[in-house]
């Protein structure tokens, strides 16, 4: 797989994101940046380490090298007449919206694409949003019939109202709106727009500028195939709100309905010094210390990948043109109050007048051997058959006919029943260890003897003597290990990590944590094991909101658990423990409360995991509900999601699968996230936050501490060895 020079034109809030995340990607050998003022351009150079840095982007187009261009300048007036330059000097071009200001100029761009034969894509990054994807997912595999109608409402923030509408004389529909329908047209597609009709509303805007600008605009069309969809998009929330974007979409079809709540509200800060923020609640993502999270990055990387992997785009110029088309129509139906056929007659519009540095390395081969063969060995395989660096994947799975079924479907190189023949590959150079969660340690083992870089699935093992035993092996060897606690690569964890890290609740005094989850893992985990005293709810599920809290109370250590559980759904199902709950007091009197079920009956509409989280600190308190609510499925299919799919589930909360979700044939979520950066810490050395493995070791011990506690029915001092579990083995076996 080749590496290519990418251009970027434009470096303020979107260039600037794109800038980064081309810094940090394998796929890029050089960076080459054009930006109109000189201190942003010094500061985003120094940065990125950018090859090249210019004020006039005519000189990046002299650059033979450079294959690829992103177009972020503003206003966008510019953006013709810079992509027309980039296309005619055959590059690549990635243009943030809108493609054109006038219909003839989007027909020469594309047309200019198409006779040198460029991709040419535009920047509607909510495609790379998850729950949009999600969305489209549930359209297109007919989960909830034949659509028949849609409603998508997005306000953003005055602020940005203003800022967006003094630089160009757009209306909502052309800036705001057209995100909606571009994604509602691409859910629909093959059908076609038909009829546009739409109305303003003058409020402020008109006030406080003297323009006519409206506040809001809702934009009613109907297509070919009888769907009639409504959008509204609007600028003008008061300064007050905490947030800077705002949607609900809702689609309804002919056998159910899915609806997402895309409002931010699911993560707030509260400080003495702001009040209530939603701190992630811009449409392109946030820089949340040494990783991005949100859409726009992972947009940036499909361009990426489609250029030097010579892959299709996702979002074609065509289709721009069409959601050009249709906001075009809906600006001239509000002028006019009339409806409007969707093929409008031409139009002008009026034309207006510090961070880490990212040190680019000689990247490294990874010659990958993927040990366990089930889902995650398989998530974990594809990311990494696409992965620049990785020449070579090997794979080891016990089971013939799956063995069969992954190595097709990640492009295997060799293929063994015995992890310690693919070890001994020359080839190798880091392993994945993907086997049940009992039969970690062998492979392990065998991976340190041979100075293998390592990604284990939590945990280490399933007993301490034996998670003792992996990490003294680690740390003597000295290899790169890390611990698969993919809950870390979500966006709203590592926000919520970046306000504790930088102080913004002051010093945290208490921590609350409530997992709830279909009883189906439970049971999936029973029937794997021959020893259902190695199970638990903490030790195999309540560990990633352990750690996620653990992990935000890093500085604190641990002195004292005190635990019950419960045992009356699971017990006579499977000598089981439905739940555990628990509270860890800190050495300086904080305190952590921790309760997980995963006793939910089948029906419970999370397909597996939903949590709560509560932090408490002396100058502000961080509430995150992750529990899934914000997109729900109703269907009278039966639903496949989850760990062990069952026929009887008809109602869903969507994303709760914790890997992430399956959409447009690809992994989306923090599982890939997680994988795609353990291999650029291989292959180019960059700091990542995956868990190390004596934070694996530490949450094992604090999840057999739990247990512990529950079973004596008294608190256990912490820390706890290996002699501790042997007691609690001993009370086990004469319960």
């Amino acid at each position: 797989m080749k590496q290519i020079d990418v251009g970027i034109i434009g470096t303020g809030w979107c260039g600037g994101i794109r800038a980064q995340t081309c810094a940090a990607n394998p796929l890029v050998k050089g960076l080459h940046l054009a930006e109109i003022r000189p201190e942003r351009l010094a500061e985003v150079a120094k940065a990125t380490g950018a090859r090249t840095a210019v004020i006039d982007y005519r000189q990046l187009l002299a650059i033979a090298k450079i294959e690829a261009i992103y177009v972020s300048a503003t206003p966008e007036t510019t953006h013709y007449p810079m992509a027309r330059d980039c296309l005619a000097a055959g590059k690549h071009v990635f243009l943030e919206k809108p493609v054109a200001l006038e219909l003839s100029e989007a027909d020469e761009l594309i047309a200019l694409a198409g006779e040198r034969k460029l991709k040419f894509t535009i920047g509607y990054s909510q495609r790379f949003n998850p729950k949009f994807a999600y969305v489209r997912k549930a359209i297109r595999d007919g989960s909830i019939g034949r659509p028949v109608s849609a409603l998508v409402s997005r306000h953003i923030t005055r602020n940005l109202g203003k800022k967006i509408s003094g630089r160009i004389k757009l209306s909502p529909a052309a800036m705001e709106a057209t995100h909606d329908l571009d994604f509602v047209l691409w859910c629909l597609e093959p059908a076609k727009p038909l009829r546009v009709y739409s109305q303003t509303n003058f409020g402020t805007m008109r006030e406080t500028s003297g323009a006519p600008i409206p506040d809001t605009q809702w934009i009613t069309v109907t297509m070919d195939s009888g769907v009639s969809f409504v959008i509204g998009a609007g600028w003008t929330l008061p300064p007050g709100y905490p947030n800077f974007s705002t949607t609900w979409i809702e689609f309804i079809g002919t056998e159910g309905a899915v609806m997402v709540d895309d409002s931010h509200r699911d993560v707030v800060l509260n400080t003495m010094d702001k009040g209530m923020v939603l701190p992630m609640s811009t449409m392109p993502g946030e820089t949340v210390d040494h990783t991005y999270a949100g859409p726009m990055a992972a947009e940036t990387i499909h361009f990426l990948e489609a250029v030097a992997l010579d892959k299709p785009v996702l979002v074609t110029p065509e289709h721009a043109r069409m959601v050009m088309e249709v906001y075009i129509a809906a600006d001239l139906s509000a002028e006019t109050s009339l409806c409007r056929c969707h093929s409008p007659t031409p139009r002008k519009y009026a034309r207006s007048p510090k961070r880490a540095t990212l040190v680019k390395k000689n990247p490294k081969r990874i010659g990958l051997a993927i040990i366990g063969a089930g889902r995650v060995g398989l998530f974990r395989g594809e990311v990494a058959a696409r992965h620049p660096q990785v020449d070579f994947i090997g794979l080891a799975e016990t089971k013939p006919d799956r063995a069969k079924f992954v190595a097709d479907k990640v492009g295997a190189d060799f293929v063994s029943s015995d992890y310690r023949e693919l070890l001994a590959r020359p080839e190798v150079t880091a392993a994945v260890i993907a086997t049940d969660e009992h039969l970690h340690v062998g492979p392990i083992l065998a991976a340190v003897e041979r100075g293998l870089s390592l990604l284990i699935e939590k945990p280490l093992a399933t007993e301490l003597a034996e998670s003792e035993r992996v990490l003294e092996a680690i740390q003597k060897s000295g290899v790169d290990a890390v611990v698969g606690y993919t809950q870390r690569f979500r966006r709203r964890w590592l926000t919520a990590k970046e306000k504790v890290r930088t102080g913004q609740l002051g010093d945290v005094t208490m921590v609350t944590s409530r997992a709830f989850m279909n009883r189906l893992v439970a049971l999936d985990n029973y029937q794997r094991t021959d020893d259902p005293r190695e199970i638990s709810p903490m030790v195999i599920s309540g560990t990633h909101a352990l750690d996620i809290v653990m992990w935000m109370m890093e500085a604190k250590r641990p002195v004292e658990i005190y635990a019950r559980s419960i045992d009356k759904a699971l017990g006579p199902i499977c000598n089981g423990i439905d739940a555990t709950a628990g509270m860890i007091t800190f050495e300086d009197g904080s305190l952590y409360h921790a309760s997980i079920s995963w006793a939910l009956p089948v029906v419970w509409p999370a397909a597996v995991y939903s949590l709560d989280v509560g932090i408490v600190g002396t100058e502000g308190v961080l509430t995150i509900d992750d529990t899934h609510r914000d997109i729900v499925l109703a269907t009278s299919i039966s639903q496949g999601e989850g760990y062990a799919p069952d026929a009887s589930r008809h109602v869903d909360f969507l994303g709760s699968y914790p890997p992430g979700d399956i959409a447009l044939g690809e992994l989306r979520g923090p599982m890939r996230e997680e994988t795609e950066q353990w291999l650029n810490r291989l292959a180019m050395g960059f700091p990542t936050q995956h868990a190390t493995a004596i934070e694996a070791h530490d949450r094992l011990m604090l999840t057999k501490a739990f247990d512990l506690s529950a079973r004596l029915k008294r608190a256990i001092p912490l820390p706890i060895g290996a002699s501790d579990a042997k007691q609690q083995q001993g009370l086990l076996a004469a319960g």
